[in-house]
């Protein structure tokens, strides 16, 4: 079969996959997690390869993918997270999981599942990387894990990569009849699609070394402002001005 023929039976694949996992988050929200990231994984297009290139473009980039840090496994050592400095990146993070009583598990058994066929050693690590940092984005972002938090969090996220499938989600939960109608949430999504295109790509920080760094430092270090329009803020306090 030729490569030509391969990527045809790839892009139908994918096709079919993202008709299918988008029609599954309309009537399934109780798998909203997993349909939600099968969905996002079969609209990606060329997003990932790109962000993996501008990845392995940066020094420190290039340190990470040769050794390969277990990332997932920095998120879930609550011990080694508690025992970061207050207001630190590690704290927070903590400090946000806590609060909400999320569990890495769940993450993990959906990471498990994301993975694309023969994708090896540096991709293989990255793709891992790139999927069990949404967490991490809340905190580094602002946005909670309410409804109206996880839309602007895909807006800020789509400003970022564009990603058609994140944004496409975006519009979506925009939709939900749930949402914070007391919120102007068209103005906060927009408001956080900005944010995104004005701040720098956080799939570049290297927070794997920097977990005992401020919040705020690394905040202003990304050029993320706090946002206006959106009601439930995390960590008001970690904002800086840009570096």
């Amino acid at each position: 079969m030729s490569t030509g023929t391969f990527a045809e039976v790839a892009w139908h694949r994918n096709a079919i996959d993202s008709v299918k996992y988008f029609a599954l988050l309309v009537v399934s929200p109780k798998r909203r997690l997993f349909n939600g990231s099968c969905f996002i994984l079969a609209t990606e297009g060329n997003t990932f390869r790109t962000m993996y290139n501008k990845f392995a473009a940066t020094a420190e980039g290039r340190d990470l993918l040769q050794s390969q840090p277990q990332s997932i496994g920095l998120l879930a050592d609550r011990a080694k997270l508690a025992s970061c400095p207050e207001g630190s990146l590690g704290r927070r993070y903590l400090e946000f999981m806590q609060r909400h009583a999320f569990d890495e598990g769940i993450y993990l058994k959906v990471n498990a599942t994301l993975k694309r066929p023969g994708e090896t050693g540096d991709k293989a690590w990255f793709r891992e990387r790139w999927n069990c940092c949404h967490d991490l984005r809340h905190v580094l972002t602002g946005y909670g894990p309410d409804e109206l938090g996880e839309i602007c969090l895909l807006a800020f996220r789509y400003g970022q990569t564009g990603h058609l499938g994140i944004g496409a989600l975006a519009l979506l939960g925009l939709l939900h009849p749930r949402r914070n109608g007391e919120v102007p949430a068209w103005r906060a999504v927009q408001e956080a699609y900005r944010r995104g295109k004005a701040s720098r790509l956080l799939d570049l920080l290297p927070w794997e070394g920097r977990l005992n760094q401020s919040l705020a430092e690394i905040r202003a270090q990304l050029a993320i402002a706090p946002p206006r329009f959106y009601a439930f803020p995390e960590f008001t306090q970690d904002y800086r001005q840009p570096l």
